[in-house]
């Protein structure tokens, strides 16, 4: 019970973790896109 517990906390913070990687990641995709897009027009 206590590690099934301990197990999902853990795969929860872990998934967090990679959430706002990748939110930060896609952010800055989404930027540099935005930026380009207005360069060309």
């Amino acid at each position: 019970m206590d590690d099934s517990k301990y197990f999902f906390h853990f795969g929860g913070e872990v998934l967090n973790k990679w959430l706002k990687a990748w939110s930060i990641f896609i952010f800055t995709i989404g930027g540099l896109l935005v930026v380009l897009l207005i360069g060309l027009i």
